[in-house]
């Protein structure tokens, strides 16, 4: 019988509490005049050149050189950066979250892999016990059967010696 998934719940509840978290991340990014000028514009305009680039290439177009890319306006830059900043949010969450499940899972696995070693660690030592205690009894029934035979031997020949043959 499997547990309540309470982890699982706890991270499905991070992954919905991270999307209105990158929304305030995008309305700070857009008031921090820092975080506008240094975190976002800078990875949107480098973004906005690539996006570009590839168009340019998927095209067809022979003769690049000489094309320069206009960048983006500020405000764009700072709508698209609040974007990628809050994207990029919601994506470290969830790689963490994913993280922390392969975490768990490997501990869950490991553990339950020491528990059949364990087991089977067990088994070997009790096979072993039984097997001395079948080595033990074997040599005694051996011992024994030894002891008949001498037992048998000497009341044969006993009743021999007291009665002659005629």
């Amino acid at each position: 019988m499997s547990s309540f998934p309470v982890i699982k719940l706890f991270s499905l509840f991070i992954k919905q509490l991270s999307k209105p978290a990158a929304g305030y991340i995008k309305r700070k990014a857009k008031e921090s005049y820092f975080i506008r000028k240094y975190i976002c514009i800078p990875p949107a305009q480098l973004y906005h050149r690539c996006d570009v680039r590839l168009r340019i290439w998927t095209s067809g177009v022979k003769k690049r050189s000489g094309y320069k890319i206009p960048p983006l306006t500020e405000e764009r830059a700072i709508d698209d950066g609040a974007d990628l900043l809050g994207e990029t949010f919601i994506f470290g969450v969830a790689v963490g979250l994913l993280g922390f499940e392969y975490h768990r899972q490997a501990r869950h696995s490991a553990m339950k892999e020491e528990k059949q070693e364990h087991s089977l660690r067990s088994l070997t030592r009790d096979t072993k016990k039984l097997r001395e205690l079948v080595d033990t009894q074997s040599n005694d029934l051996d011992e024994l059967v030894r002891l008949v035979e001498v037992i048998r031997n000497k009341s044969v020949s006993g009743s021999i010696q007291k009665h002659p043959t005629r």
